[in-house]
C-alpha cells in the first residue's frame, strides 16, 4: 500500500530518467509491432547514447500499455509494479514459511 501511495501520490509529474524513457520507447516499439528497436531521433535532435536493455521489462510495459490503453499509461505502470511487488513479497513469505513443498 505504501508503494502504491508513493507511486500515485508523490511520483507524479516528475521528469522521466534516461532509463525510463528508453524502456518506454522499447515498449512502444513492441506495441507497434517493430520488435526491440529504438525509434530514430526526431529531426534536429541530437542522438542520445543507447544501451542494450533486457527484454522482459519492456515486454511488461508493452503488456500494461495494451491492457490499459495509452491515456493513463504511467499511472497503470505504477499500479502494475505495485501489484507485482506485492506478489513478490507473498512468494518470498511463502518460501520462508516453507509452503513450497
Amino acid at each position: 500500500m505504501l508503494r502504491l501511495a508513493f507511486a500515485l501520490g508523490y511520483w507524479t509529474d516528475k521528469p522521466l530518467t534516461h532509463d525510463e524513457r528508453e524502456y518506454i520507447e522499447l515498449a512502444g516499439s513492441l506495441v507497434a509491432g517493430h520488435g526491440f528497436h529504438y525509434p530514430a531521433p526526431a529531426p534536429g535532435e541530437p542522438a542520445e547514447p543507447r544501451y542494450g536493455r533486457a527484454p522482459l521489462y519492456p515486454a511488461f510495459l508493452a503488456a500494461v500499455r495494451l491492457a490499459g490503453g495509452p491515456d493513463a499509461f504511467l499511472r497503470n505502470v505504477r499500479i502494475a509494479q505495485s501489484l507485482v511487488g506485492v506478489l513478490a513479497i507473498l512468494l518470498v513469505l511463502m518460501a520462508v514459511l516453507g509452503l513450497f513443498v
